[in-house]
């Protein structure tokens, strides 16, 4: 350890360097208070001091309080070794920052503890420095490994949202095949009959001839239209996102496209959708909430199945700046003692083979993130409620 001594009497000066070497300390001797200024200021100052109060350059307090507002990487323990034994003179030397006061002459035992007390201080300083680093470094790889968590957090999670839209799409492949059959019935039909009056018309110039085959061409394209639309909607329900793209949206189209992708099996029902003629924009990615109203429809549809409801009720109207739609059914309502973890991850009133218990929870995750509200009630008549919320899209030219 080295020790920087400013001293201006000289055998003082020299009486200190011999003991300090007795010791086993390394020291650095000025005689005045500009010296031990610029030995402060090099590029490794020595951690303690003992300082005079009078002498040459800059005095003592002046010197400690320099000391002390100097931005120093550790730090420096200070002792006062002075003449000046006055009870306002040791509580000044204090003030201006020193650690420890000795007055003179001093005696060498003390003077050698009271150094020791500087070691063990400086010591202990050193340890909590190192211990403060070393948790400095675990905080920082440990917010590393939470922005990586994070990050695998969110992947995951978006992989979850469009697994469950696959789900949901291949418990309504039948329904899409049956929908598609039927679209494909007039197609195939019309286009046999146009080849048969090719065939079998003897004056294909006839006027009569002409419009039958411009019609039979019209319902061709209309249901080849209807396929195309039907097979877009299939495309953008299992498209993988690698981003959510968010954007102003129409909710109305988006509930309106939601219940002909379900309409498969709403048509087996009583299907009631009472929409206005517009609804405000709100903000949010189209196919995540059309995931949603597919969702809560499909299971509004398999909750009557086994019961004797067959209604469906589907509303929508603004209220407080918010879009507040309602989906309720006329079944036998939800359990009391589960409608409280309905939208819990992994908790299904279904049976594995058709329920993974994530549908409900991921509803709730996608409405969630975008400052709505989505609640499960059962009505006093009977049956289940659905109640979701979405702010109203407010642009900032408005």
């Amino acid at each position: 350890m080295k020790i920087l001594v400013a001293e201006d009497d000289i055998i003082t000066l020299k009486l200190i360097e011999k003991f300090l070497a007795k010791w086993g300390y390394e020291s650095v001797c000025v005689a005045d208070g500009n010296a031990a200024w610029n030995v402060i200021n090099s590029e490794k100052p020595p951690r303690m001091m003992v300082l005079d109060w009078v002498m040459p350059g800059i005095d003592g307090v002046t010197l400690c309080k320099k000391i002390r507002e100097l931005k120093l990487n550790g730090y420096i323990y200070i002792i006062f070794l002075t003449g000046r034994s006055e009870e306002r003179d040791i509580v000044a030397g204090l003030e201006a920052g020193a650690d420890d006061y000795m007055l003179k002459p001093f005696k060498p035992g003390e003077f050698k503890s009271r150094l020791d007390v500087g070691m063990r201080i400086l010591q202990y300083e050193n340890s909590i420095s190192k211990a403060s680093k070393a948790l400095a470094d675990q905080n920082e790889a440990l917010e590393r490994y939470s922005r990586i968590m994070e990050t695998l957090a969110e992947e995951r999670a978006r992989q979850l949202v469009r697994a469950e839209r696959l789900v949901t799409l291949g418990e309504m492949s039948a329904g899409i095949a049956h929908e598609m059959n039927n679209y494909l019935t007039p197609v195939t039909g019309y286009s046999e009959l146009l080849a048969y009056s090719i065939k079998n018309t003897n004056c294909i110039t006839s006027e009569d001839f002409k419009k039958d085959c411009l019609n039979s061409i019209d319902s061709i394209m209309a249901g080849a239209g209807r396929i195309k639309k039907l097979v877009e909607r299939i495309r953008k329900s299992s498209r993988k996102d690698g981003t959510v793209e968010k954007a102003a949206i129409d909710l109305r189209a988006v509930i309106l496209q939601s219940a002909e992708f379900c309409s498969n099996r709403l048509r087996k029902l009583r299907y009631i959708q009472n929409l206005p003629q517009s609804l405000p924009l709100v903000f949010a990615n189209a196919q995540e909430i059309e995931q949603v109203f597919v969702n809560i429809l499909k299971n509004a549809a398999e909750a009557i199945e086994d019961t004797n409801g067959n209604s469906i009720t589907l509303s929508a109207s603004v209220k407080n700046d918010f879009i507040v739609a309602t989906i309720e059914d006329d079944g036998s309502g939800i359990p009391a003692e589960v409608i409280d973890k309905i939208f819990d991850a992994f908790y299904t009133t279904k049976g594995p083979e058709k329920g993974t218990g994530l549908g409900l929870s991921i509803c709730r995750g996608i409405i969630e993130s975008y400052g709505g509200t989505i609640k499960a009630e059962n009505r006093p008549e009977g049956g289940a409620r659905f109640i979701i919320s979405l702010p109203v899209f407010k642009s900032v030219l408005q």
